[in-house]
């Protein structure tokens, strides 16, 4: 299961992330979004675990303290393929057909 984790101080790291949901149980796999032009995380990131490892960490650390800041912790609703960044990339969306103009310098009377 992903684990979506907001509200993380811009400075949080992927190796803390792993660190702070690893006491539930194995982390699969973690990662913190970061800004495309500085580097800086975002704050926000996922963590990916078992089902039930995940569903005990969501109900624990959501509304938890870290680093001073009070995190929310949810399942996650990402679905690959679907981010901003695939859609403004893609170039297979069809043309648009241009619109018709309404001809409107004909004289009232």
């Amino acid at each position: 299961m992903r684990i979506f984790v907001s509200n993380l101080p811009t400075d949080t790291t992927d190796h803390e992330l792993r660190r702070l949901f690893s006491r539930f149980g194995k982390v699969v796999k973690s990662w913190i979004v970061e800004d495309h032009e500085t580097g800086e995380g975002r704050g926000h990131g996922f963590v990916e675990m078992t089902m039930a490892e995940a569903k005990n960490a969501i109900r624990i650390m959501d509304r938890s303290w870290f680093k001073s800041s009070r995190i929310n912790v949810q399942k996650s609703r990402f679905t690959p393929g679907r981010g901003r960044r695939d859609r403004r990339d893609s170039n297979e969306r069809p043309a648009r057909e241009p619109r018709e103009q309404a001809n409107f310098s004909a004289s009232r009377t």
